[in-house]
């Protein structure tokens, strides 16, 4: 797939602090960690702050830079995170962060931060070339992420209709397509809007468990695949199957505000 490639730099640290200096390598460590983790973007490390950022590769649909920097202001930290685009350098999201301590606590709000922004911002600046008709979503190779777009931005019937049958499409071309399944899961589960609308949920309940077995056959205990499993369990009336679904996921999911979304309304 031609997913967006984000380059996470270093956090720059000022002055001759050694220990401030370590810390910032950790915050970029574990950001490139969390990142990679989320569905839907590729992440790739730089050594040091790069001189110059080119348009994206023709494996990337767009490219994208986090970097930031950590420094002591009297007794308190500051830290500043900035996500830019690399075409234009134009800042799509930023931050600023004040701490009275460095530390453990420090480095996960920091990641969970930068980790929980990227995504969404992202996907705003993606859904501004999708309402231009950009050329890039329109490859083939983009299918994925130009659907995921029209069932999570566009805000309207159609375009989820439209999001939902690339992702058939997709599925045809290439079954083992792990985030097209576990999106289409979730879109054939939502049972109450569909009862609203009139429709038969049966159907959708068995396109769903089957793109499960399938999701599961493919990532067994993948913590996003438990996920789905506790909806589709709580779909069927199995409570307390469901409950463990949920909570062994969110012993794993980190920094995803909309799977950790996911796993509380089921609870």
């Amino acid at each position: 797939d031609m997913l967006p490639l984000v380059l996470v730099a270093p956090l720059q640290s000022h002055g001759d602090d050694g220990e401030l200096a370590s810390l910032a390598q950790f915050c970029a460590d574990d950001m490139r960690i969390a990142i990679s983790r989320i569905r839907g973007m590729q992440v790739l490390a730089v050594d040091g702050e790069p001189a110059a950022m080119t348009g994206p590769s023709e494996d990337a649909l767009g490219l994208y830079l986090l970097s930031g920097s950590i420094r002591q202001v009297g007794a308190d930290y500051r830290v500043t995170l900035q996500l830019a685009s690399g075409e234009n350098r134009v800042i799509i999201w930023s931050d600023s962060l004040r701490f009275d301590s460095a530390g453990a606590e420090m480095l996960d709000t920091i990641v969970a931060k930068a980790a929980g922004a990227a995504l969404p911002a992202i996907d705003r600046d993606l859904e501004a070339r999708l309402r231009q008709s950009s050329e890039e979503l329109e490859n083939d190779r983009a299918i994925y992420t130009r659907a995921r777009l029209l069932i999570r931005t566009a805000g309207h019937l159609e375009a989820v209709k439209e999001g939902v049958r690339l992702l058939e499409t997709l599925l045809e071309r290439d079954p083992q397509h792990l985030g097209a399944r576990l999106l289409l899961i979730r879109m054939y589960n939502t049972d109450f809007w569909q009862q609203v609308c009139g429709h038969d949920v049966r159907r959708f309940r068995e396109l769903s468990d089957s793109h499960l077995k399938a999701a599961a056959a493919i990532a067994p205990g993948h913590f996003e695949v438990r996920v789905r499993q506790g909806w589709c369990q709580l779909r069927s009336g199995e409570v307390d199957a469901a409950r463990r679904s949920f909570e062994a996921a969110l012993k794993t999911v980190s920094h995803d505000a909309d799977l950790i979304n996911m796993c509380a309304m089921g609870l």
